[in-house]
């Protein structure tokens, strides 16, 4: 067994297309049309993804939309990884909750009024 570091995780390239920020924020995960909902801690976040974190017993279904509570922003979201009670999910678009014109996602900003005052 050798002695010797492999090299520090910070000098390891980055390999997203976008740097991820390490960070502690509330979010909510809803699937369907609210029929599932996990509140969750937001750990990294970029422009394209995020690392999360839910409840032990939670299983992420492959596509959700992801509502980050403090930037009032919600994101459609494909699951891209798991490690325990982590998840990896990629962005396929991020939109303000005001900005929300369709009918069928009016819920969403319920969601949001709902965790906001917490």
């Amino acid at each position: 067994m050798s002695d010797q570091i492999h090299g520090d995780v910070s000098s390891r390239p980055e390999r997203r297309p976008h740097p991820r920020r390490r960070m502690l924020l509330g979010g909510v995960v809803v699937s369907g049309n609210g029929g599932c909902v996990f509140d969750c801690s937001i750990r990294n976040l970029s422009e394209s993804g995020a690392k999360i974190v839910c409840a032990k017993g939670v299983h992420l279904p492959p596509s959700f939309h992801l509502i980050i509570v403090r930037d009032r922003i919600v994101c459609e979201a494909r699951l891209s990884r798991r490690d325990g009670d982590a998840y990896g999910v990629a962005f396929k678009q991020r939109l303000p909750l005001s900005e929300i014109t369709d009918p069928t996602l009016n819920h969403l900003t319920q969601l949001w009024l709902s965790r906001a005052g917490r």
